[in-house]
């Protein structure tokens, strides 16, 4: 039955999501990156299920639409975004947002007020956990840092680095355990790299 879902969830392009994740013990986080808008269903379901503590998006929130190649789309950009606001602002969880090159500041602000808003490479602290959060791959590594939550494209991908773990948004989308450590992966649908206009290692 298990097979027989992920099977189909691939054929229509859902994200699959599979029962093991209601298994997972907080706290939560949810990593979240370069989402085009052909996510949001799946991750309004996810978040549904999970129920996160935290949600981290690492930028890009309309990935489908290249709002630094096409500025005079603006407003619709602003009226996609808000869809994704209203999944994310519903949840109970700590939001934080990261400013990708094809989002626009204010819009996030005033759609997310009370989210913290990252604009550049940001260290924070998150239940005794170290996070550098930002947009772009990091150049740059600690030791004290636990993780680097990042996006945008694929020259750096996710692996671990010492003891720090470098988990890529684009490859997957992550969930992790924040007293255990434990980190899931979910396979992004069918149709998301395309929606993303193949961004790959080119970084647009």
């Amino acid at each position: 039955m298990t097979q027989f879902k992920r099977i189909f969830d691939t054929i229509l392009g859902n994200l699959y999501i599979p029962d093991e994740i209601l298994q997972l013990k907080g706290p939560l986080l949810l990593h979240l990156s370069d989402t085009p808008t052909l996510l949001y269903p799946g991750i309004k379901k996810l978040i549904n299920r999970l129920n996160p503590d935290y949600i981290i998006h690492t930028g890009d929130m309309v990935d489908n639409l290249k709002l630094e190649l096409y500025p005079n789309r603006l407003k619709e950009y602003a009226g996609r975004l808000k869809k994704l606001s209203r999944i994310l602002n519903a949840s109970s969880a700590k939001l934080y947002m990261t400013i990708g090159n094809h989002d626009d500041l204010n819009t996030v602000k005033s759609l997310f007020s009370s989210a913290e808003i990252i604009t550049d490479e940001t260290r924070i602290d998150i239940e005794g956990v170290c996070f550098n959060i930002s947009h772009y791959p990091p150049k740059h590594f600690e030791a004290s840092v636990d993780y680097y939550l990042f996006g945008h494209d694929l020259s750096l991908l996710s692996q671990k680095n010492n003891d720090s773990f470098l988990l890529n948004g684009i490859e997957y989308i992550y969930i992790l355990e924040l007293k255990s450590h434990t980190i899931t992966r979910l396979s992004y649908p069918n149709g998301t790299n395309d929606s993303r206009m193949n961004k790959g290692k080119l970084g647009i």
